[in-house]
């Protein structure tokens, strides 16, 4: 019993000595900087991560190039990471860890026993935050001052993910490139209007419409960049205001009647569209009242729909494409312009 109760004690004290906020320390490195844990890191909100080792250490000295990879992907001390090399070995002075470093590649802080690293080390390998098992022995302390003990060189992002930190911003990926090309009716290639807009919309935010227009050289854009951002669930659709074009005449109300009789019915879904004046969703005899009106000015625009509208092959001819997304991509967009009620 007495012997269960001494565990229970013992365990009791380790788990209260695992719960303790880090101790604070203040080292002197090799190039003669000051260190205070709390004033200069932990209370700026900055994350400490420190090597235990020593420098003949065989183990510590083959880890040493990965120990660098970290502290070089953590923004090698220029954000809210600070890494620390730091002896538990008396014989180790501030220069042998300057000589240590060059020899190895190392370019974070290093402090020897004449720059204060086994006071500062005393409570961090006495086994008050975890078992010490000798070097190379990595901790994270995070400015809140909780210790993540013996995280491992393995575990060191996680445990630096933990405390908050978030380094250096990453870098943008590169974008991909979009290809418009415009067709007619009929397949052959045509130009883009002057008075065609490219709109970038968001199935996310119905708010959110960016004209892309100007940012579009030769039919190609790219996404993301400065001029067109990143969002979410991004689509495109095109518009074009014009409501006058010499396209439409009295031939084709001829034609859409023909089609409307069986006579010469239309094979082609795009030339079905523009007969639709009114927008119905199907042709029939008010298309021909309304496109003649149009035709002899007594509508100025269309009433029930727009004299130009765009379709994307792409998605069954649908008005609002999803744009295709990937990075440093090619993606070909064909688009069909459909001029309403020219259907010669």
């Amino acid at each position: 019993m007495s012997r269960i109760l001494g565990l229970f004690s013992f365990m009791i004290i380790c788990s209260f000595g695992y719960s303790q906020n880090a101790s604070n320390f203040t080292v002197t490195d090799y190039n003669n900087q000051l260190h205070n844990l709390y004033a200069d890191y932990l209370d700026q909100d900055i994350t400490v991560v420190v090597k235990v080792f020593f420098t003949t250490c065989p183990p510590c000295q083959i880890q040493s190039p990965f120990y660098q990879e970290k502290y070089e992907e953590w923004g090698s001390g220029a954000y809210d990471v600070a890494f620390f090399e730091i002896s538990n070995q008396g014989f180790d002075s501030n220069q042998d860890c300057k000589d240590y470093s060059e020899d190895f590649g190392t370019t974070m802080f290093g402090v020897g026993a004449d720059g204060g690293a086994l006071d500062a080390l005393d409570e961090y390998t006495s086994g008050t935050f975890g078992p010490f098992f000798g070097t190379p022995t990595y901790f994270v302390i995070a400015p809140d001052r909780t210790v993540i003990w013996d995280t491992g060189l393995a575990g060191l992002d996680q445990a630096i993910i933990d405390t908050g930190a978030e380094g250096p911003p990453m870098a943008p990926l590169p974008p991909s490139r979009y290809f418009l090309t415009f067709n007619d009716i009929e397949g052959n290639e045509i130009s883009r209007q002057a008075s065609t807009q490219i709109l970038m919309k968001s199935n996310a935010d119905a708010a959110y419409e960016l004209d892309i227009t100007s940012f579009i050289n030769g039919g190609l854009f790219e996404y993301p960049t400065t001029d067109i951002p990143e969002i979410e669930e991004p689509f495109i659709s095109i518009v074009d205001p014009t409501t006058n074009t010499p396209g439409v005449s009295a031939l084709d109300l001829i034609v859409i009647q023909k089609h409307l009789l069986g006579i010469e019915p239309f094979n082609n879904a795009y030339r079905i569209l523009a007969s639709d004046v009114n927008n119905s969703g199907n042709a029939s005899a008010i298309d021909l009242i309304e496109l003649q009106k149009f035709i002899l000015g007594t509508f100025s625009e269309l009433p029930n729909n727009n004299l130009l509208n765009f379709y994307f092959p792409d998605c069954q001819n649908c008005q609002n494409l999803v744009l295709p997304l990937g990075t440093d991509m090619d993606f070909d967009i064909d688009i069909v312009r459909v001029v309403t009620g020219d259907v010669n």
